[in-house]
């Protein structure tokens, strides 16, 4: 599902997650999508902490 143009939607793109997971890469981080029991969707983005 994060492959650029993939989508189960008659009137979806398909670009969204492809491109949220490679804004998150390009910072290091990564991002995780789980299936909720009962139904829905849990996305976890994980970023590395700026340290100064």
């Amino acid at each position: 599902i994060f492959d650029p143009f993939f989508t189960t939607k008659i009137h979806g793109s398909g670009i969204g997650l492809a491109i949220c997971r490679q804004f998150v890469r390009a910072r290091n981080g990564n991002l995780k999508l789980y299936a909720r029991e009962g139904g829905g969707t849990v996305a976890e983005v994980i970023l590395p902490a700026e340290h100064k």
